[in-house]
């Protein structure tokens, strides 16, 4: 395993479950955004678009390191910086 993916593996052991929570939420979103205005752009009925893209963000997240490198490239990296939002 390379430096930079221990590293990075490292950072996700220590984060808090809270801040696991926020990161996913945002990119949940970001995910039926990305997927209601591509993929499902040709559905016609807006309902079944909406519905498509609503499955397709909500399946399970199979690489969480990459949700990780998402926020930070995103986001400039730390959680703590939006505690504002809660």
């Amino acid at each position: 395993m390379s430096a930079g993916r221990e590293a990075s593996r490292e950072r996700a052991d220590r984060m808090t479950r809270r801040e696991w929570e926020k990161i996913e939420a945002r990119f949940r979103v970001w995910a039926f955004h990305l997927y209601y205005r591509k993929p499902f752009a040709s559905e016609p009925d807006l309902t079944v678009r909406f519905l498509k893209a609503l499955e397709a963000s909500a399946r399970p997240i199979r690489d969480k390191e990459a949700v990780l490198a998402w926020h930070r490239a995103r986001h400039g990296g730390t959680e703590a910086d939006d505690e504002d939002e809660a």
